[in-house]
């Protein structure tokens, strides 16, 4: 009895110093986000038809190979640099430094994207009209992103949740009502809608922050080459884990070349990768924590080992339901004309677990500071997916494609898992 009585308060007191640091905030919009997100995505494929929603994937999947590059990385460099102890004054001048260098870099991106919509010869060529059209987007992108990581290093958990919620439910609302008025067009236009209107939001919130771009002193040489020396190989890192996820979309369309097989395997892939998730949100509020303690190798082997292994055993009961229940969440989510995606569907569902896994380990890894280790990662796992890819696609379609992601996410879990464990070690 004693032993339950301590234990209730402990529990309460725990919890509510998780509600004050923002952690059931953040958990909690992006559990919202996500099955709004998720109900978008449903709601324009009803909207659209079955080719259209092809035609509309191929071009945002290309338009997604720009967001690898966005800002360089340098948002996640700033992220680094600035929840590290450090003056508050070299912290405003990283954030200045990074707004101005990476509007730069994004204004170059969008002109390259709106030539290849314009000029390049597309194997669906319908979608190069709707590419263009998503061009100037990028630097909304890339302004949306950078308001919303000011907040998380400055720990304005509640804000973040806020803005990235607001986002969410304009994202659904906008893109909705552009489907049904515009279809494709309609959506694209929906999503410049949802950014300004969330931008002026997140201008409101980031003012309160007591943010400081004027006045700044230029950021000092050996502060550049960290944020470039942090920056750049994460950017890679998660450039390349990310083309993982675009790679089969786009090779679906060059060596099958139908709007519909595109539409099938984007809807496989879908609930899947949606859940990843689940892991990121954990991760958005752990990882300050974690990069504050990063060199205490006590404290990071404890913590990581209850985060990854907590997180698995979830991934791997949520990876099972959706194989067995593949079909059942096919037609009653898309409709009986998506079903011959069913076999895709479970192979990637299985692909989740292990992703989940990488997920966790890797950022992690960019907690140590341990960037190439993630580099090393992300190029082993694109070769792999690369050449499994041109094997079984031609030969395979659509489950060619997701026999592909399948063996990458094992491979690059455990390779991952590994190298976590030996930086832990040398801490």
């Amino acid at each position: 009895m004693t032993t339950v009585s301590l234990s209730v308060p402990f529990v309460k007191e725990k919890l509510s110093a998780l509600f004050r640091r923002g952690f059931f905030h953040i958990f909690g919009a992006n559990v919202v986000n996500k099955i709004v997100t998720f109900a978008t995505n449903i709601a324009i494929v009803w909207f659209l038809s079955k080719d259209s929603y092809g035609i509309f994937s191929y071009a945002n999947n290309i338009y997604s190979f720009a967001l690898l590059v966005t800002g360089f990385g340098l948002l996640s460099g700033m992220f680094q640099l600035c929840v590290e102890k450090r003056p508050e004054e070299e912290k405003n001048a990283v954030f200045r430094y990074v707004l101005t260098r990476g509007l730069l870099v994004d204004f170059g991106l969008a002109i390259a994207i709106l030539l290849v919509g314009l000029f390049a010869p597309l194997s669906i060529a319908e979608a190069g009209r709707y590419l263009a059209l998503f061009a100037p987007l990028l630097m909304l992108d890339f302004l949306f992103q950078y308001a919303s990581m000011v907040l998380r290093t400055k720990k304005a958990n509640q804000e973040f949740a806020k803005l990235q919620t607001a986002n969410t439910v304009l994202y659904f609302s906008a893109g909705c009502i552009g489907a049904f008025l515009s279809g494709v067009a309609g959506v694209i236009i929906g999503r410049y809608v949802a950014y300004v209107l969330s931008l002026a939001l997140a201008s409101v919130y980031l003012k309160a922050s007591e943010l400081s771009l004027r006045r700044t002193r230029p950021l000092s040489s050996l502060l550049k080459r960290d944020l470039w020396g942090y920056s750049i190989p994460t950017q890679a890192s998660a450039g390349i884990n990310q083309m993982t996820f675009l790679l089969d979309v786009f090779l679906i369309g060059v060596f099958v070349g139908n709007s519909s097989d595109v539409a099938n395997y984007k809807v496989a892939t879908m609930l899947p990768e949606g859940m990843l998730f689940i892991p990121a949100s954990l991760i958005v509020f752990v990882l300050p924590y974690f990069v504050e303690h990063n060199h205490d190798r006590d404290w990071f082997r404890e913590k990581s080992r209850i985060f990854v292994g907590t997180g698995m055993i979830l991934y791997a009961l949520l990876s099972m339901l959706l194989v067995f229940f593949a079909p059942q969440v096919i037609e009653v989510l898309w409709g009986s004309e998506y079903l011959d995606a069913v076999f895709a569907f479970r192979l990637l569902a299985i692909s989740f677990a292990f992703s989940a896994l990488r997920t966790s380990c890797t950022n992690l890894l960019c907690a140590l500071r341990a960037v190439r280790s993630n580099l090393i990662v992300s190029a082993v796992s694109l070769s792999v997916n690369v050449v499994l890819c041109l094997l079984l696609i031609p030969r395979y379609g659509i489950n060619g494609a997701a026999a592909a992601p399948l063996a990458v996410s094992v491979v690059a879990a455990g390779i991952s898992f590994f190298l976590l464990n030996r930086k832990i070690s040398k801490i």
